[in-house]
C-alpha cells in the first residue's frame, strides 16, 4: 500500500511484511514491440519515480535468440529520459535480464524457474518472494504459457 505523500516529496512504496522480500517481474514476449514500446518504458518510469520496491528484478523471456546486452540495447531507446537520468537509466537496465526459450516446452520453464530462484536467493535468501508475470503475447499463446508457469 502506498503511503500518502506530501507535495514535492519523492514517492516511496511501502510493503507489508518482511523488508527483505524479493520481487521478480517476468515479461513474456519481451523481444516484441509491445514490451519494448510500452511495458519496459512504464516499468522504467515506475523505477525512476521510486514506485517499485528496492531491488526489483526484471526477466525478459521470449523465443528470440538474444543476449541480455542485446535485449537491453533494443529496449534502451524507448526509455524516456532527461539529461539527469543517465545513471538511473543504466541502473534500471542492469536490473533487466533476458532469457530465450520456448513457450510450450516444460524444460524451458524449468530453466526460467531456476533463474527466478537464483535471483530470489541472491536478493533475500530463505525469505518469501513476490513473482509477477506479464504476458505481452498473442492470446493464442496464453494457455501454453500459463500452463507451464508453476
Amino acid at each position: 500500500m502506498a503511503s500518502p505523500q506530501s507535495p514535492g516529496s519523492t514517492p516511496m512504496l511501502e510493503l507489508a511484511g518482511a523488508p527483505n522480500v524479493a520481487h521478480v517481474f517476468v515479461i513474456f514476449g519481451a523481444s516484441g514491440d509491445l514490451a519494448k514500446r510500452k511495458i519496459y518504458p512504464c516499468l522504467w518510469l515506475l523505477h525512476r519515480d521510486g514506485l517499485l520496491p528496492e531491488g526489483t528484478r526484471f526477466i525478459g523471456y521470449a523465443r528470440s535468440a538474444l543476449t541480455t546486452e542485446e535485449h537491453r540495447s533494443r529496449v534502451a531507446p524507448f526509455l524516456e529520459k532527461s539529461k539527469d537520468d543517465d545513471a538511473m537509466k543504466q541502473k534500471f537496465l542492469e536490473t533487466c535480464s533476458y532469457m530465450q526459450g520456448s513457450y510450450t516446452e516444460a524444460g524451458a520453464f524449468d530453466k526460467l524457474r531456476a533463474e527466478i530462484e537464483r535471483l530470489e536467493d541472491a536478493m533475500a535468501p530463505e525469505q518469501p518472494s513476490n513473482r509477477i508475470f506479464y504476458l505481452a503475447l498473442p492470446p493464442q499463446i496464453f494457455m501454453a504459457v500459463t500452463g507451464n508457469v508453476k
